[in-house]
């Protein structure tokens, strides 16, 4: 047997699962897909993040690349796009980082921040944070615009939404579960925590992404130079392994949510690497 197709990478694999991240991650209309007529176990495709994060990304990028051809203005067009970006995704990352800062500074003890994040409420910490995550993302992709030509910009805004999806497997799969795993009954599941359900990516799957994400440091590599893409790369794991740390702190373990203000953060952390080193 192919050892390729026999590790689940093949080309129909590849495909399927990454239409499964695609519908995980965003609300493109991606139809249902099954597994021998089973739930799907998006734990499993999760090694397809950074392939579905470019999926994702494409229509904002597409928006970017026609609101500076035709003039608009730098931030204008980095408002436009993000805009096209949170109606692609569902804001599912920004519910998550609000989320997170509700629970994390609103509770006082394990429990209750659980129970917050669980709110679908918003409160004052997660506005703050929604409000200093949107207008940084939107401040920092403007300023690489009025460095750089717009085609080179459109790669750099799609690598970044690749390597930001990447980053959500590290404390998903590093992190033990804050919410309990052994429910037996589907009911118990959904009201139990992500890896109930889904399960958690494995080592494996880690370096799986990884390997795929490589077109994206490439695009990084060449379009800016090697000092802008470490940098951005230091940046990208500092926020992640800072997230990891409050994390454990405030609830002991991994949620959905945190993997959601994961994504946001690491997303900042790689324009502020590009745009400090540009």
């Amino acid at each position: 047997m192919n050892p390729v197709a026999k590790s689940g990478l093949s080309v129909r694999n590849l495909w399927r699962d990454t239409l499964a991240s695609t519908q995980f991650l965003s609300r493109l209309p991606v139809h249902r897909i099954k597994r021998a007529d089973t739930p799907i176990d998006f734990s499993k495709s999760a090694y397809t993040f950074p392939l579905a994060g470019v999926a994702i990304a494409l229509p904002s990028a597409v928006t970017l690349y026609v609101a500076l051809t035709v003039g608009l203005d730098s931030l204008v067009a980095a408002i436009i796009a993000v805009t096209v970006h949170l109606f692609v995704t569902g804001a599912l990352h920004e519910d998550g980082l609000a989320d997170v800062a509700d629970g994390f500074w609103g509770g006082a003890t394990r429990e209750r921040k659980l129970e917050i994040m669980r709110d679908s409420a918003i409160g004052t910490y997660g506005t703050l944070a929604l409000i200093c995550s949107i207008a940084l993302r939107v401040a920092l992709l403007a300023a690489l615009m009025r460095q750089m030509d717009s085609l080179a910009v459109v790669a750099l805004y799609l690598s970044i939404a690749s390597l930001s999806r990447l980053a959500i497997l590290q404390p998903w799969a590093a992190l033990p579960p804050a919410r309990p795993t052994d429910s037996s009954s589907s009911d118990n599941k959904v009201s139990s925590g992500l890896s109930a359900r889904y399960g958690s990516p494995t080592l494996a799957d880690f370096i799986r992404a990884l390997i795929l994400s490589v077109p994206a440091l490439v695009v990084i590599l060449f379009g800016v130079g090697i000092a802008p893409l470490l940098l951005a790369l230091f940046l990208l794991e500092a926020t992640v392994l800072i997230v990891s740390h409050v994390t454990l702190k405030h609830v002991g373990g991994h949620t959905g949510d945190v993997l959601g203000a994961t994504q946001q953060m690491s997303e900042i952390g790689l324009l502020l690497g590009l745009t400090i080193a540009i």
